[in-house]
């Protein structure tokens, strides 16, 4: 019996001893790093949204308008986006459309975290814009128009002729309306 013990005590002081050292194995620069999604070539994009990898870095660093609406999305995968805004610098607010239901997730403009993601929603305008154009899309002729640069906010808006436009907004001092229906550039504001 004494020498059943002894072996039991032994086996497990060598599993402690195993798990301690295969716990300090590995590639430390790897270990806290999660997967991105990335985008499928060739595939539709039904929610308005951007289908970029989630965290890049936008021109002048930290997350560009696209990182954060797909940081947005992972919240609300139905959802597509209506408006976002980078507010002084630090954080993008994102508003999406679920299905009846509107909803506001803030995200860091820095490390990409979201930060707020309202639990109460609001309830969705009777007629809920959508586009047939992405926000990427969007976002892509409203650069290309002005010559590059960042952009920090857009929005899906109804013109007075009720011609539904993405309006984007450029380094904070250029609006640009995108037909939200073909992707031409429809007015440029400076």
């Amino acid at each position: 019996m004494r020498g059943a013990r002894n072996t039991r005590t032994g086996l497990v002081g060598a599993a402690v001893l195993a798990l301690t050292l295969l716990g300090g194995c590995g590639d430390d620069d790897t270990a806290d790093q999660t997967p991105q999604a990335t985008p499928t070539a060739g595939a539709e994009d039904t929610t308005g949204a951007a289908q970029t990898p989630g965290g890049s870095p936008s021109p002048g660093g930290g997350v560009d308008i696209l990182a954060a609406a797909q940081k947005a999305l992972e919240q609300y995968p139905e959802g597509r986006v209506q408006e976002i805004e980078l507010e002084d610098g630090r954080e993008w607010r994102v508003d999406l459309i679920e299905g009846r239901n509107g909803h506001r997730v803030v995200v860091d403009a820095s490390t990409g975290a979201v930060t707020e993601n309202d639990e109460d929603p609001f309830t969705a305008p009777d007629k809920a814009h959508t586009p047939d154009i992405s926000l990427e899309q969007a976002v892509d002729a409203a650069l290309a128009e002005t010559g590059g640069g960042r952009a920090t906010g857009a929005e899906i808006d109804s013109e007075d002729g009720g011609l539904l436009v993405w309006q984007v907004e450029v380094d904070d001092d250029v609006t640009v309306d995108v037909n939200a229906g073909n992707g031409e550039v429809v007015e440029r504001d400076s």
